[in-house]
Parts: structure tokens; sequence; C-alpha cells
């Protein structure tokens, strides 16, 4: 029986988008993108952590500061 390949989705780093088409609804991107010709792609940031640092990310809605941080901007 034959197999499924090629089901997993496939994350490129440090692709460059050279420029972006609206009227032919294109964006140039330097590099190879895996995949067939005319399939879908999906553009996002890939931007990772060094390693041994934590980063907090704060949320942008809903975001209550500490008390120190509400105090420690009063002072300056």
């Amino acid at each position: 029986m034959a197999g499924h390949h090629g089901n997993t989705t496939a994350t490129i780093l440090n692709l460059l988008v050279v420029a972006v088409d609206p009227t032919n609804n294109a964006i140039l991107v330097k590099g190879a993108i895996p995949g067939p010709k005319k399939s879908i792609v999906t553009l996002r940031t890939a931007v990772k952590a060094q390693k041994g640092t934590k980063t907090i990310v704060k949320p942008l809605v809903n975001y209550t500061p500490a008390v120190s941080e509400v105090v420690a901007d009063e002072t300056k």
C-alpha cells in the first residue's frame, strides 16, 4: 500500500521578502519555498528566543501593571 508522504508542514527561516505587488496579488520572496507550484503558503514571523533566556510576553489586552512598575514610573 502507498504511504501518506508529504503531509507535514515545513518552516523555513531567514527568507527575505523582496517586494509586494498588490496589482498582481504577489509577494516576491528571496529563497526556496517548499511545496508544489501554485500551492497555498503561509507567511509569518519566525523569531526564536536565544538559548538560556526567558522572554516574558505581556498581553496587549487587559494588561494591568504590577504595583512596583507603577511606583517606579511615578518616582522618575
